[in-house]
């Protein structure tokens, strides 16, 4: 078309064909149990995808970019939930006008070495065919269309650790003493995965069993607890002495435990609640700890009886 205005003539150029496709992704988890995130929660993904040019798209389709994918388990695979129309006469409602939009969705179950880790990165790629030459394609991003960004889902994490210590029934002895078995039981109570477990009871101690106590009856004996099927446990310090010169009944470099896992370990001890400066009341603490996979450490000092998790 061409016009005229105060003597010049002006043109108008055709209308330029742009092919153009922008993909959101968001991500939702659902804590289908209702204890708070933890391994077997699951993630529904839902993608948004815009055909933003002025030309139609035809065989859109949607991956997930493995490379990109920080998640333990198996790569979420989207399928089309709504949107679309048929255009090229496939039969297949692939296809997007321009403006329309097209929607997909895929799940994923949290796997425990997600919870250590704290989070779940991944991005989506989603790719179509103008009417002429290449394809065109757009990484995903959670919340523009004109930016790029991987979707980053936080995992809420609680790094935590329950210790129950009880006494057995004081056994005596020809001199006077007492030979009494202690039990610690060790719990991972948090939703995180606890390494390089330590347990410390020093029973030299002015405020533990003081001048009480006599020694040591042998090195500490560990159970492991293995729920998860996956704990390890961990080497006991055959050189723990109650304090005299090592105060860790365990080694402190291994052993695993994943939520809802423990030990106990076993120890007897010779008493003397005669001795002098012996205190009035024989109480002892010990503390259990672990090495959490984001870094740092978590302890709990022991409460009175047999049950771990409470505090």
């Amino acid at each position: 078309d061409r016009w005229r205005r105060g003597g010049l003539e002006h043109g108008f150029g055709a209308l330029a064909q742009m092919g153009e496709i922008a993909l959101i992704k968001t991500a939702r988890l659902d804590d289908g149990d209702g204890n708070g995130p933890d391994a077997g929660d699951v993630i529904t993904y839902t993608y948004t995808a815009t055909n933003t040019g002025n030309v139609v798209l035809t065989d859109i389709g949607l991956t997930e970019d493995d490379v990109l994918f920080s998640g333990a388990n198996a790569t979420p695979a989207p399928v089309r939930v709504s949107g679309g129309s048929d255009e090229d006469n496939d039969g297949a409602a692939d296809d997007l006008n321009p403006g329309a939009s097209m929607t997909f969705s895929a799940t994923y179950v949290v796997a425990q070495a997600d919870m250590d880790a704290g989070q779940i990165t991944n991005q989506a790629i989603v790719r179509g065919l103008p009417p002429s030459g290449p394809a065109i394609s757009d990484l995903s991003d959670d919340d523009s269309q004109t930016q790029n960004e991987p979707t980053v889902l936080q995992l809420s994490t609680q790094a935590q650790i329950g210790v129950a210590k009880s006494a057995g029934a004081p056994i005596g002895n020809s001199d006077g003493t007492f030979d009494v078995t202690y039990t610690i039981a060790v719990e991972n109570t948090g939703n995180v995965n606890l390494s390089a477990l330590q347990l410390t009871d020093d029973l030299t101690s002015a405020d533990q069993l003081g001048s009480a106590f006599v020694s040591v009856r042998g090195p500490p004996q560990v159970v492991l607890v293995d729920v998860s099927g996956i704990a390890t446990e961990p080497t006991v310090n055959a050189a723990y002495d109650g304090g005299v010169a090592a105060t860790n009944l365990l080694a402190g470099n291994d052993g695993l435990l994943a939520p809802g896992d423990g030990y106990v370990v076993t120890v007897t001890v010779q008493i003397d609640p005669n001795a002098s400066g012996a205190p009035a009341s024989l109480n002892n603490t010990a503390i259990g700890s672990g090495a959490r996979r984001l870094g740092g450490r978590v302890s709990d000092a022991s409460d009175n009886g047999s049950d771990p998790t409470v505090n």
